[in-house]
């Protein structure tokens, strides 16, 4: 009887041998203790210098490790998340030029860049992926150029814009016009203007993203809308006397 008793109190001390064994090896990553995040997780990184179970991956290009200190090996929570890159946005220099031609004339930023073609005009501001496009044509019909503009605004209108008509009007400039403020998420532009003299000339445009309006571009779009404004607040026709 006694001779059962040792052989099963034997054997019992071989089991936690053994099971103290398999701890030791599983905590030490061994066997399989490590996980691997891979490419597309972009907000986590993996938690374990030599990582198991990614044998099929090439770590170095798949995963990006963080190595854990050694009295942290127990804990459970592997990830921690990459903190979001801000990017500085300096606002426009407030040293100005001036365009001018036999139609029009208007001040820029120097932080712009003015180029025309035929009767297209653009003021390009390159750390902002944005610019003023418009154009400029001899009058044919005004309530037609109206009606058109009117027909864009409502477009966008329809795409969900909530729309702040600002009217211009200058008698002594002879400037009439209106700038449209547009409000909206994933739309088109959020400025569009027409300015004319009612007799000679239509000039139409607006502010022009590489991308739609949306929150990643608040702050150019911010900046973008006061220089669209100290653009018409500039606007000559060059056949006024300066």
């Amino acid at each position: 009887m006694k001779r059962l008793v040792y052989i099963f109190v034997g054997l019992l001390v071989v089991l936690v041998l053994l099971i103290a064994a398999i701890a030791i090896l599983y905590f030490r990553g061994f066997l399989g203790g490590g996980e691997c995040t891979f490419a597309d997780d972009v907000d986590h990184v993996c938690a374990e210098s030599i990582v198991h179970g990614c044998e099929s991956h090439t770590c170095e290009e798949d995963c990006v490790y963080y190595v854990v200190p050694e009295g942290d090996k127990d804990s459970d929570d592997y990830y921690i998340p990459k903190p979001k890159a801000k990017i500085k946005i300096g606002l426009p220099s407030e040293v100005t030029s001036v365009f001018e031609d036999d139609i029009i004339i208007f001040s820029f930023s120097n932080s712009a860049v003015v180029e025309k073609k035929d009767n297209i005009y653009n003021i390009k501001y390159p750390s902002y992926n944005a610019e003023i496009g418009f154009f400029v044509k001899e009058m044919v019909d005004l309530d037609l150029e109206i009606y058109n503009f009117e027909n864009e605004i409502t477009v966008h209108e329809k795409q969900g814009a909530y729309i702040n008509a600002n009217i211009i009007e200058d008698s002594e400039s002879e400037m009439y016009g209106v700038l449209c403020y547009l409000e909206g998420n994933k739309i088109a532009t959020s400025s569009q203007f027409f300015i004319t003299d009612s007799t000679n000339y239509f000039v139409s445009g607006g502010l022009e993203f590489n991308t739609s309006i949306n929150p990643e571009i608040e702050v150019q779009n911010n900046i973008m809308k006061q220089e669209i404004l100290q653009f018409i607040n500039s606007f000559k026709w060059s056949s006024i006397p300066k």
